[in-house]
């Protein structure tokens, strides 16, 4: 969960989205379903885990953004539902940029 929400803060806070943020949004969304399919148990985990996971993700996106920590908000700007949905994509619409390889 804090790499898939350290990259959805990165796609939504930093100028310039990438290809790489998009495929490594995708890939953990899609190892986190396969973990719930495996073990339905663990569906509300996710939730369960949310917000520690954004505390130790936070700063690993300061880091690697290079940004202030005061441009990211200290409350998540998106739930742990909307993290793991693949229609979700945080700030605002895709262009056809987004998709173009970086």
């Amino acid at each position: 969960m804090e790499v898939l929400i350290t990259h959805l803060l990165k796609w939504e806070f930093q100028p310039g989205r990438c290809h790489s943020w998009q495929a490594s949004i995708s890939e953990q969304r899609t190892w986190i379903d396969g973990i719930i399919k495996d073990s339905p148990s663990l569906r509300r985990y996710p939730a369960q885990i949310f917000e520690e996971a954004y505390k130790g993700a936070l700063p690993v996106a300061v880091r690697e953004t290079g940004m202030k920590k005061a441009y990211f908000p200290s409350e998540p700007p998106f739930t742990s539902k909307q993290a793991l949905d693949g229609r979700f994509w945080p700030g605002g619409p895709l262009s056809m940029d987004d998709f173009l390889r970086d």
